[in-house]
């Protein structure tokens, strides 16, 4: 089944914005890299005054004070067992199950570097490496509009986007308006 899955599954060729077909790896690679850079870039906006005339700040002294607070341990255990168990593991091939299973091992650990990251400003450079893996939204995938990307990130970078993410959910509703 393993076998069969992967031959289904198997990249052999891509079609570019041209409708140019790339079989080997580096044209592939030069395919996905333009599709990408392409979705994910824009012009900068002509009229940015305007835009930014629409924008108010509507935070208030709470919830500044509320952002503004030092992280704790409890925020960073309970950000690690909100994440789904066995959801995508990172670069180091461990899921967030392996953390929270030994967390009494570990904990004290993970604490102290995502700690240091959220309150002492320490870089996520070393744990901050994602794989983007292309999965087929259907039978015969050659063009990138037909797969579908998930990141591959480490769990310490996931715990410290909940955290953060959690962080921010009690306010987000007075800072995004609805429109």
């Amino acid at each position: 089944m393993a076998n069969t899955r992967k031959k289904r599954n198997f990249i052999s060729f891509l079609t570019d914005h041209n409708g140019r077909i790339t079989n080997d790896i580096k044209g592939m690679q030069e395919v996905i890299i333009h599709y990408f850079e392409n979705i994910f870039s824009s012009d900068v906006p002509r009229n940015i005054v305007t835009v930014k005339s629409g924008i108010h700040k509507h935070l208030n002294k709470e919830a500044v004070e509320s952002l503004k607070r030092q992280y704790t341990r409890e925020e960073i255990e309970r950000a690690l067992f909100q994440i789904h168990p066995t959801k995508a593991p990172g670069l180091d091939g461990f899921h967030a199950l392996f953390y929270q299973k030994f967390w009494n091992l570990l904990g004290l650990e993970v604490c102290n570097f995502a700690l240091s990251v959220l309150n002492d400003g320490l870089s996520l450079k070393d744990v901050n490496h994602t794989n983007i893996v292309l999965i087929p939204k259907g039978a015969s995938a050659h063009n990138m509009k037909d797969f579908r990307p998930i990141s591959l990130c480490n769990v310490l970078y996931k715990i410290i986007a909940k955290v953060l993410a959690n962080r921010l959910k009690p306010w987000l509703s007075s800072i995004i308006s609805k429109n």
